[in-house]
């Protein structure tokens, strides 16, 4: 997108994302025909460009570009007061532009999803909580995302379009080796696996909530499907398991007034119903945005509440109490 000639007429600038990312092109153009001088050019790498505007004799382009970082930081937090107890220290490099962390059952590795230096593929990495220990787990040149620790912080779940169909459940070993398909089926896709307590189960999301079995594919032991919320109500998507295992904590989607809103719920397993806890929270995006999770007290929920400024919310689940 985005031509625009040379100052001579003899070259067309534009903008692909052919090479994985929104990079400056260029062609040489024949004036008389209008057909193509040889293959496109590639003249920037990574850059998210856009504004092409020539200069002068055609050895210059001026554009604008835009440089996105996403980093993992670690944050003390006071859960008796409440409050964050210290500045934010990264643990991720920025240009890593890592995503999606997963804290290990003893607190001291964190597992993510990163483009590890290929744009546009994710991979799973783990690094100590303190930043050191930095490395890639799994290796795929597709796009793998959202790693869960199993309780014994030896396996990590995720899920990825590796096979070469939609999004599929997968399982590693936090090593990189032992990796097994445990879910993928023609036009089916699942996403946010999350370990039970006991390791026994992954709750799972997408078009449907599940729950499965942690030692066999779905081939051989087919998932249990959540019940469905209510007619007001789409998809249940849980994202943390209650330290006894007894409780999901998700987010549960509701078609507003003018676009869908987004609410923090919890599904009992030992009486099969589900409770909205909150109102709709205001410019969030679905569960990644929200992603609730418990307090090591096992009543109390952590949340993203509102979009734009990033504010957070605890919740306690028995009062109903919530800032």
């Amino acid at each position: 997108h985005s031509p625009a000639w040379s100052l001579d007429g003899r070259s067309l600038y534009f903008v692909s994302d052919e090479g994985g990312s929104r990079d400056l092109w260029k062609v040489s153009i024949d004036e008389t025909t209008g057909k193509r001088l040889g293959d496109p050019e590639r003249m920037t790498s990574g850059s998210s460009v856009a504004h092409i505007s020539p200069l002068g004799d055609g050895s210059r382009v001026l554009y604008t570009a835009e440089k996105a970082f996403r980093e993992i930081l670690r944050v003390p937090f006071d859960p008796v007061a409440e409050k964050v107890a210290g500045p934010p220290v990264s643990i991720t490099p920025p240009g890593l532009q890592a995503r999606h962390p997963a804290v290990s059952a003893d607190g001291e590795w964190i597992a993510f999803s990163a483009e590890f230096g290929h744009f546009g593929s994710f991979s799973i990495g783990v690094v100590r909580r303190d930043g050191t220990g930095l490395r890639q787990v799994t290796e795929s040149g597709a796009r793998d995302h959202a790693p869960d620790w199993s309780p014994d912080g030896q396996r990590l779940a995720f899920y990825s379009n590796r096979s070469g169909r939609p999004f599929g459940g997968w399982i590693v070993n936090a090593d990189g080796g032992g990796l097994w398909l445990m879910a993928d089926s023609p036009g089916f896709e699942v996403g946010n696996p999350k370990w039970s307590p006991d390791g026994l189960q992954l709750s799972w999301c997408n078009s449907e909530g599940y729950l499965s079995s942690t030692d066999k594919p779905w081939s051989e032991e087919p998932p249990t499907q959540l019940p469905p919320i209510g007619e007001d109500y789409g998809t249940f998507c849980p994202s943390a398991w209650s330290r006894e295992g007894k409780i999901l904590a998700g987010v549960v989607p509701r078609q507003g007034t003018d676009e869908i809103e987004y609410l923090v719920a919890v599904y009992s397993f030992d009486n099969q119903r589900y409770q909205v806890l909150t109102e709709p929270l205001r410019g969030v995006d679905g569960l990644d945005d929200v992603r609730p999770q418990w307090l090591g007290d096992g009543r109390r929920l952590f949340f993203k509440s509102r979009g734009g400024d990033g504010a957070y919310s605890i919740l306690d689940t028995e009062t109903g109490e919530q800032h």
